[in-house]
């Protein structure tokens, strides 16, 4: 009985100081000017990419929304077909590689840019693009897609001594994330099958 009393009276001290010492942090100035920035300013290219990244964000956030397989299937499939698209639009073919769902149309988006001199040694970038149920997702992980999808844009004009694989994975929230269908899992499954030679991811 006194053990419990002494935990007691310790967990009171604990949330007091706790407590006490929270408007102190609320008031903490950090030294030097907050928000400035020695950059210089963007330059037109980079506004550009600015721009680009944003409205992926702003299209997957907002006009698809939340795209979970198991809670919302059709904006999870909206979703995928955007990639596809967009991959459609720069001029370059995607792989839709299956993942088994029943009836629900999920896949992992694999975009294969060939190495020269290092074609055999394969680098994998990946991205996940389902959200959590009744999330928007933007950064997680809609910020991610626009990221590689840039990349993919640009990529097709790159001269690449290894191959360059970017892959955007379904299924990486719950109720799939420690699943059979999760994406990143059924992907890595099939590039182990394979034998791929992954030396970077």
């Amino acid at each position: 009985m006194r053990k419990d009393r002494v935990v007691t009276r310790v967990l009171i001290v604990f949330a007091a100081v706790a407590v006490s010492s929270m408007p102190l942090g609320c008031v903490h100035r950090s030294p030097g000017t907050l928000h400035a920035s020695s950059e210089a300013p963007l330059t037109a290219e980079q506004e550009e990419l600015k721009e680009e990244l944003v409205r992926g964000v702003r299209v997957r956030a907002t006009e698809i929304g939340p795209r979970n397989a198991a809670y919302a299937p059709r904006q999870a499939y909206q979703a995928q077909q955007w990639l596809l698209g967009e991959v459609a639009k720069a001029g370059l073919e995607a792989n839709r590689v299956e993942v088994k769902m029943g009836e629900a149309r999920s896949a992992n988006i694999e975009v294969v840019f060939p190495g020269d001199e290092r074609a055999d040694e394969i680098l994998v970038i990946g991205s996940h693009y389902d959200s959590v149920d009744k999330s928007p997702g933007a950064n997680d992980n809609a910020s991610g897609v626009s990221m590689l999808l840039a990349a993919v844009r640009r990529l097709g004009a790159a001269d690449l001594d290894r191959t360059v694989r970017i892959v955007f994975f379904p299924n990486e929230e719950y109720p799939f994330s420690t699943g059979i269908q999760m994406g990143s899992k059924v992907y890595a499954k099939l590039c182990r099958a394979r034998e791929d030679n992954i030396v970077a991811m």
